[in-house]
Parts: structure tokens; C-alpha cells; sequence
């Protein structure tokens, strides 16, 4: 939610939207914002209008904390709520996703209202994180006896092939090369799964994230963590940091299969988090999602929601019906049925980036 990413996002994802940005001022002080936006579907008497903070569409599902005082937080989502349903400026508001823990929402119902608005909380999924605050350097070390065997082996195997760390930085000259390396990799991964991969799937992702590593590279944000073996290069780890959190957006590891035999995407994720440790940073977000491997590696989860709000006003809850009833709709046979089932079978000329028009409803 920095000015940066959020400036960036827009400038690829804006499009004919309307900012509505909100600043939360208390006791004559800057207390936080809330940097959302309206979108417009269909035409009247049909058409329909959803707020949502930026990031929360065209992209793979993030968690979108607003940065707000914690104790002023709860009055500030009900004075952005008020504000954007009761003058009009639209029918509803998507507010999330958020982590349930966020100091905004405590408590939904005393937060949005009753009487005069209609609330649905809905999962979206679980935030993994690891907690490093009291970590040592060795994470190693911290994993269970069996973990730790099973990873032993598999880095005295990478030891013997001269397995060596770098941090690619925005010093480096061949930043571009070394992320599109990484793209490359990170693409070819999924391709062996007969799917598209991030920047294959989502629209104008590549030309995004590369905008993204060289204004936030400039600022000391992004980090690019390869592992090599001799001379290949068998592992990237791609994200940024702010404060002292590590946020990881993508990995790539190596189809070779000389390493086959150990569980590489573990090995790299260990080797991570030792950077993230040595940087001083105290938590590693690993995305939105369930992942085994994570878990026995350490990692927590935290439930993350999407509260939608629509005015109890006829209207507004007409057209949020059949909002839903499209999505619903979208959901079941283009997303599950064609791109998750069909499409994979299908020739690769044949496999499609996810169609704009879901991305923009589907949060």
C-alpha cells in the first residue's frame, strides 16, 4: 500500500476508473489513508458501481491492510463507508482483502452498521507468514528432527555442486537480464504444469513488475535472491522490502533434473529466509494461499476476509444481485470449467491470459 506500488498499479490498471482516495486525519494529525477506487459496470438502469481499494483486482489475491492508526481505525472504515455509500458514490463496496486481525474491522457489524447497509464477510483465503522476530540466523537449526535431516542432505548435495548465494540489487547492471532470466524460469515451471504462469496469466503482469523492480529497485525495495550451482543458475526468490518486512511475490526454480533427487523449492526458501534474517527484518509474508510445504517449514497462516457493504436502498441491492448472479455465473463456467479444466489440455496456441472482464469482477 505504498505510494509507489499503488502509483505504479494504477498507471498499468487504472484505466477508465476513478480515484477515491481518502486521507484520516485525528487530533489535527495524519492518522492514515485509505487509497481506493471506483469501478463502473454495465449501463443504467443496470449499471453498477464498486469501490475497492487499489491492488485488489487484476492480479492474484494480496493482502491489503489500509495503513491507519490502530486506534483510530475502526471509525475511519466506518467514515469511508459513510462517505462513499451515503452520498452515492457507489452501490457497493468491496473492502479487502484484509487480514481478520485488522484493527478496521474487529467487529464488522459495529464497524459498517446495521439497519441502513447489508454486510457479507467472506474468506479469502489464508495469509502464510513466517514470524522472524525472534529467529536466529541458522533457521535451520529451529525446524523439527526430521525437517532437518531431510534438508541437511539436500544442501551438502548443493554444497558439492558449488551452490552459491547472490542478491541481485539495482546496482547491478544487468538487473533487466537477470529478472527476465527469472521471468523466464519462473514461466517455464508452469509450462511443464501445461499452465501460463503469473505473467502469462495476467494481463500487462511482465510490463508491471518490471516497472515495479526499477522504481522500487531505485528505493532500496527490491531484492532478487538466486542460488547457483557452478555456472547455472538454479533458483530465484523475487520480492521487496518495506520497514521490516520481507514481502515475496514470485519464485523459479530449475527443471534440471540433476535436482530431482532433493526438494530444491525447500532449500531456497530456507536459504530466504536466512537473507530475510540477516537484513534484520522480523516477518516474511509468502502470499495468499495454503502451502504444505510452507507449514513444515514454520510457516502461520492468518484468515484473510472481504467484507462487502451495500446500502439496504432497493436499488443498490437489485443491482448487487445481479452482480453476484454474473460472477457467480463466470466463476462456475469460465474460471472452473474453461481456464482451470479445459484450457490446460489444449495446445499451447490454443491458452489464453485470464480473460480482462473476470479479473476486473472476480475480487
Amino acid at each position: 500500500m505504498s505510494f509507489d506500488w499503488c502509483r505504479i498499479w494504477w498507471d498499468f490498471y487504472g484505466g477508465r476508473r476513478s480515484l477515491a482516495i481518502f486521507l484520516v486525519k485525528a487530533d489535527g494529525e495524519l492518522a492514515g489513508f485509505f487509497p481506493m477506487y471506483i469501478d463502473k459496470f454495465g449501463v443504467w438502469p443496470f449499471g453498477l458501481r464498486i469501490a475497492r481499494l487499489i491492488g485488489a483486482t487484476d492480479g492474484p489475491a494480496k493482502v491489503l491492510d489500509p495503513p491507519v492508526r490502530p486506534d483510530v481505525a475502526s471509525l475511519a472504515v466506518k467514515a469511508v463507508t459513510d462517505s462513499l455509500l451515503s452520498d452515492g458514490m457507489c452501490d457497493i463496496l468491496s473492502f479487502g482483502p484484509v487480514r481478520s486481525e485488522y484493527p478496521g474491522i474487529a467487529d464488522p457489524v459495529e464497524t459498517f452498521g446495521t439497519g441502513e447497509v447489508h454486510i457479507r464477510v467472506r474468506s479469502a483465503g489464508v495469509l502464510t507468514y513466517f514470524d522472524l522476530s525472534d529467529q536466529p540466523e541458522d533457521y535451520l537449526a529451529t525446524l523439527g528432527k526430521v525437517e532437518q535431516k531431510k534438508r541437511r542432505y539436500d544442501f551438502r548435495y548443493l554444497t558439492r555442486h558449488g551452490m552459491k548465494e547472490t542478491v541481485v540489487t539495482c546496482q547491478d547492471r544487468d538487473l533487466e537480464t537477470e529478472f527476465l532470466a527469472f521471468a523466464q524460469m519462473h514461466t517455464s515451471n508452469w509450462e511443464s504444469k501445461n499452465r501460463l504462469g503469473h505473467f502469462g496469466a495476467w494481463a500487462n503482469a511482465l510490463d508491471f513488475h518490471r516497472a515495479l523492480t526499477k522504481c522500487l529497485g531505485g528505493l532500496d525495495r527490491l531484492r532478487l535472491f538466486k542460488l547457483e550451482a557452478g555456472n547455472d543458475v538454479i533458483s530465484y526468490d523475487y520480492g521487496y522490502v518495506f520497514g521490516r518486512s520481507f514481502f515475496w511475490e514470485l519464485p523459479a526454480r530449475s527443471l534440471d533434473g540433476k535436482w530431482a533427487k532433493i526438494s530444491l523449492g525447500s532449500c531456497a526458501l530456507i536459504s530466504l529466509i536466512g537473507r530475510v534474517v540477516r537484513e534484520r527484518r522480523i516477518c516474511l509474508y509468502a502470499g495468499v494461499g495454503r502451502y504444505d510445504y510452507k507449514r513444515r517449514l514454520g510457516a502461520q497462516e492468518c484468515p484473510v476476509l472481504t467484507i462487502r457493504v451495500i446500502p439496504q436502498r432497493w436499488p443498490a441491492r437489485a443491482r448487487a444481485a445481479v452482480f453476484d448472479l454474473v460472477v457467480s455465473l463466470l466463476e462456475f463456467f469460465y474460471f472452473k470449467i474453461w481456464y482451470m479444466r479445459v484450457q490446460p489440455v489444449l495446445p499451447r496456441p490454443f491458452r489464453r491470459p485470464i480473460w480482462k472482464f473476470w479479473s476486473r469482477m472476480s475480487t
